[in-house]
């Protein structure tokens, strides 16, 4: 009997792997997507620096990993980001919520732009409003619709 429980316990081999997804994190400079991605992967987020270009970041959870593709929102940089798309089985886009009326039109033209490219059109996209402690912030129904109309369909 305790060899059998010896056995149980110490032989059973590594655990079977997590499933992987790909994900692509948008969103206009500023957003927070580098500061997002820092804490969920418990990173010091107080010397945060827009990000030129891209970065990728491997964000493990306990049942799966998420393969974040994080693509810096610079107008220079925006016009690659479907370069970047390809492969990917969601899509994060973050908005600043507490930015100036200006930059949200920017941002919702960018949602509106992503949410019609055919490689993302069919994947689950996550909203996410950042900034919701400042005072000006908006709601993510305020943040992505203009004119009242909602841009998810």
């Amino acid at each position: 009997m305790l060899d059998y429980c010896f056995r149980t316990l110490c032989c059973k081999g590594p655990p079977p792997p997590r499933p992987e997804y790909d994900v692509v994190c948008i969103g206009l400079t500023g957003s927070g997507k580098t500061s997002l991605l820092s804490r969920l992967c418990s990173e010091a987020t107080d010397n945060i620096v827009p990000t030129t270009g891209f970065s990728i970041k491997a964000v493990p959870f306990q049942n799966a990993i998420l393969n974040v593709k994080e693509l810096g929102g610079a107008d220079s940089i925006k016009k690659y980001w479907s370069r970047y798309y390809q492969g990917s089985q969601g899509v994060v886009f973050v908005l600043d919520s507490a930015s100036s009326e200006e930059d949200l039109e920017v941002a919702r033209t960018e949602l509106h732009s992503a949410l019609q490219h055919p490689q993302l059109c069919t994947l689950p996209f996550l909203i996410l409003a950042n900034q919701q402690d400042k005072p000006a912030a908006r709601s993510v129904q305020e943040g992505v619709n203009c004119d009242g109309s909602s841009v998810l369909p």
